[in-house]
């Protein structure tokens, strides 16, 4: 019996999908959650960012590729940018600064 309680818990944790949804997150995320994709992009995973005193969403392909560049969504759903592609994200600038050196990563959002 015991045995079966344990399996029936690690099955119930296993189909749980990891998202922290919140009444402030933006329309574009939730789609991008829903669907798995954002303006084309197919999304692996959201992480929101403290950067240039907003917080901002990076998106990441679900398999990461070098030529893939990753956008960046603002809270009114805008793309301010994509890092990362052929160049390396430390030398790729986000409305004038190098993203990985001015932002502050707050959390994963949602992965896939």
């Amino acid at each position: 019996m015991k045995t079966v309680l344990v399996f029936l818990c690690v099955l119930l944790f296993a189909a749980c999908e990891k998202t922290n949804l919140t009444d402030t997150t933006p329309s574009c995320i939730k789609q991008a959650m829903a669907t798995g994709q954002i303006n084309g992009f197919t999304v692996g995973k959201i992480m929101s960012y403290s950067f240039q005193g907003d917080t901002v969403f990076l998106m990441e392909a679900p398999v990461p590729t070098a030529d893939m560049p990753n956008p960046i969504y603002d809270k009114k759903c805008n793309l301010i940018c994509s890092v990362g592609g052929f160049i390396s994200p430390n030398l790729t600038l986000c409305n004038g600064d190098i993203f990985s050196n001015k932002a502050v990563f707050i959390k994963t959002v949602w992965t896939k």
